[in-house]
């Protein structure tokens, strides 16, 4: 028990009736929201100035903290995570191996000494100088899971430490090799690694914020948070074609565009343009990043707060801010850098609230809105209490958390109340709460959370959010809402098929509960998102979701795992190739798929009704493939696969005129069972466009039918190094054949009608090709070698 220093005069609030709620005031600039925590500019080279901050971020060696296979020294991690808490704020780690070149453009390692001569690497020179090491490496591999598993075991459960970037892989800790990619393309981690070291990530690391760089190298990109580094230059762009390496398009394009529901998204400012970004607000046009040349590099900015509006970011490293840089801001530059901070993440803001009492026992309900842009990403807890109107004593009525995590920007009504475990004795109180920031008991520092309400830290009540009075007389106030004693789901399972909509319903106890609100959470909204009144949309992405509905009165809460299966095509059928289910690193647009490089890939899901022979037909288009189908081919070169990876076909791309000319290449007669399963078709060389994918029947018949008929078909001499002889069987009296060859990729060599039964092969390279004859009607393939 305590007293206020300060006399509590709130003229303004009167007694209220506990059916009546009462509307408090929105203060969009209410004092000390900037210094909200969990949210806004970070930095990771030490802060020189007093620009509000409560995110500290530092890039570490591997070295530092790995001396050998299962050996580990925390120490320098331990003393930068106890800072931060002495200062109050919280930690972003990530740990490197390749952290780009030093100050004079020179390569660096941070590779454990322990691996020293146990991998191959290359020095990479130029602009970003670089040791690239062997990243399939086993013994780096090996030392990458252990260092994770230990990572997780160590840190994951600290509130103290906020985020965790993937790091480790690539140079800069980005999961990108750089130049290397092109001097030592097997040096570049496999897709097969990267996924076994993402989710080794998300094992260690359950209760952690995890971001990662890229989302076409994710395992599943719905569940990782994700970091930019060029924020507002290369963010937005409504042309996903041509800028489909934008931030905000390649998480489209993995169906992560919605991930900052339940995920961190952040980044950095592009350091070009952080020393001027702030001179106006919300932007420049242009900013040349070398003030000294005005013939260098300009860059185009982008709208600070369209660009935060629609990535929703948390967080962002804004170096420039924190340094001695521009030691002597204007003040335009202080405030506009403070506008955007304060837009980044949540806000919460409180609408309305009822108070009341029943045998002593106060009840506080309130409904909280977050008019940012961003959940919070934390359920701390609530403390409650009360200042006595008799004698201005203060007296904290408990704890209680409130999920404040999963209140979305674009939600409402959202109902929240605390039942006091402490009866109050008669007379007139006034009633507050707030926010605990963990790091309160190890910092005087750490910052409240602050709602955008005009009471917020009234009567210098710091970090607390006044609401209003009551009376409690003979134990009552009013009439105390009946509370929810529980809540379950309609269904806890359900499969469903890309598109498909599903109503979820809850059951509430006792059914005459006063709020019978849910909030409806999914984990993995690109694969089922779930409305506010639960109804649930599948797709674009299959796979498993998880939708949770929460009792917004209460900490009860129902679960429903939600199984979705790929939309199929029945086969045969002539598709668009944007019809895909999944793909890896190719572009959508135009009405085609654009920017196919070495082993992109896509993936259709096929029904096939009975057992057949099909054909692929292609429809691509590849201007630099070899103009001469008999030599070997280094673009242009497609793999069909099966659904466990087995190469069922390779097709080679004919030459075409341009990117916008469309020629056919099929595949060889693929044999596919009754069922429903996955076709890829995947680059073994790029670079070129696929327009449409046709899947039909092959009508070619093989010489079995012929013979059941006894009417065979024979071709003489076979190997030939000149022409072959047809023979037909005596049920045959056609005197004119066509004739198609063909080349392994399934490629047409050449056609021609046939009058005096020889086919001319000299002008073939030596190799295997397939013959196709067409007999009144009749087809039937033979393969032929030309030595």
């Amino acid at each position: 028990m305590w007293k206020c220093t300060a006399l509590f005069i709130l003229m303004s609030f009167i007694s209220i009736n506990a059916q009546t709620w009462n509307n408090l005031t929105y203060s969009e600039d209410q004092s000390g929201l900037e210094e909200n925590p969990l949210k806004g500019f970070a930095d990771l080279y030490g802060p020189q100035n007093d620009f509000p901050r409560s995110i500290n971020g530092r890039l570490f060696g591997l070295n530092e903290v790995m001396t050998n296979l299962d050996e580990f020294n925390w120490s320098i991690i331990d003393n930068f995570i106890a800072q931060n808490k002495r200062e109050g704020n919280f930690s972003y780690l990530q740990v490197n191996i390749d952290p780009g070149p030093d100050g004079n453009n020179k390569p660096r390692s941070y590779m454990p000494a322990f691996l020293d001569g146990q991998y191959d690497f290359i020095i990479v020179d130029g602009p970003v100088a670089d040791i690239c090491p062997d990243w399939n490496d086993p013994e780096i591999l090996e030392a990458m899971v252990n260092f994770i598993d230990a990572f997780g075991a160590k840190y994951d459960t600290l509130p103290e430490v906020f985020m965790i970037s993937l790091g480790l892989y690539g140079i800069y800790g980005e999961w990108q090799i750089g130049d290397a990619a092109d001097i030592e393309p097997d040096f570049e981690m496999t897709q097969d690694n990267r996924v076994m070291i993402a989710n080794r990530f998300k094992k260690a690391f359950p209760n952690t914020n995890l971001l990662a760089r890229y989302a076409e190298h994710m395992p599943d990109p719905e569940v990782f948070g994700y970091s930019d580094g060029l924020f507002f230059s290369q963010s937005i762009s409504t042309n996903t074609f041509f800028n489909h390496f934008y931030f905000g398009n390649l998480l489209d394009a993995y169906n992560a565009g919605q991930n900052w529901r339940n995920q961190v998204i952040g980044g950095e400012i592009d350091p070009c343009i952080q020393p001027l970004l702030w001179q106006n607000w919300p932007n420049v046009n242009t900013i040349n990043c070398d003030p000294n040349n005005p013939s260098g590099q300009s860059v185009d900015v982008q709208d600070v707060v369209q660009t935060i509006e629609a990535l929703h970011p948390t967080f962002l490293f804004s170096h420039h801010i924190f340094t001695d840089i521009n030691p002597n801001p204007t003040s335009d530059e202080w405030t506009n850098a403070i506008r955007a901070q304060k837009k980044m993440g949540y806000t919460f803001f409180v609408e309305k609230y009822r108070l009341s009492a029943s045998n002593g026992f106060p009840v506080i309900e309130a409904n909280i809105q977050n008019t940012g842009v961003a959940p919070m990403y934390a359920n701390w807890d609530i403390e409650f209490a009360v200042i006595d109107g008799s004698n201005n004593e203060f007296q904290s009525l408990g704890f209680q958390k409130w999920n404040l995590n999963i209140i979305q920007p674009d939600a409402v009504n959202n109902y929240r109340s605390f039942v006091s475990p402490k009866a109050l004795e008669d007379g007139d109180y006034t009633f507050l709460f707030r926010v605990v920031n963990p790091l309160e008991a190890f910092s005087s520092s750490a910052a409240p959370v602050r709602f955008a309400n005009d009471t917020q830290d009234a009567n210098d009540m710091k970090g607390w959010l006044t609401l209003g009075q009551q009376t409690i007389s003979s134990g009552s106030a009013g009439v105390s809402p009946i509370s929810v004693s529980d809540m379950s789901i309609s269904q806890s399972t359900a499969t469903l098929t890309v598109g498909d909509n599903l109503q979820l319903t809850t059951i509430i106890s006792p059914e005459d509960a006063t709020e019978q609100g849910i909030t409806w959470v999914s984990d993995e909204p690109g694969t089922a998102s779930v409305s506010a009144d639960g109804l649930v949309t599948t797709g674009p992405a299959y796979g498993t979701a998880t939708i949770t509905a929460y009792a917004q009165d209460g900490n009860f809460k129902g679960v429903c795992e939600i199984n979705v299966d790929p939309l199929s095509v029945d086969i045969p059928a002539l598709i668009e190739a944007e019809e895909f289910v999944r793909m890896n690193g190719i572009v959508s647009g135009f009405g085609k798929l654009g920017f196919i490089d070495d082993r992109d890939w896509i993936d259709y899901n096929v029904t096939v009704s009975s057992q057949s022979n099909f054909l692929i037909d292609i429809h691509a288009s590849c201007p630099n493939c070899n103009d001469n189908l008999n030599q070997e081919q280094s673009i242009g070169l497609i793999e069909i696969k099966d659904e466990v990876g087995n190469v069922l076909d390779a097709i080679r791309l004919p030459k075409t005129n341009s990117f916008d000319d469309f020629k056919i290449a099929t595949s060889k007669s693929l044999t596919l069972a009754e069922g429903t399963y996955n076709i890829r078709i995947e680059a073994a060389k790029g670079a070129f466009d696929i327009d449409k994918i046709e899947f039909k029947q092959d009508q070619t018949v093989g010489i079995e039918s012929f013979e059941e008929e006894s009417r065979l078909v024979f071709l003489y001499p076979n190997p030939t190094d000149g022409s072959v002889s047809i023979t037909l069987g005596d049920d045959y009296y056609s005197s004119r054949i066509e004739a198609e060859i063909v080349n392994i990729y399934g490629v047409k060599i050449q056609s021609s009608i046939i009058t005096d039964q020889t086919i001319d092969l000299s002008r073939l390279t030596s190799g295997v090709y397939f013959i196709i004859l067409d007999i009144d009607g009749e087809r039937a393939i033979r393969k032929i070698i030309k030595s």
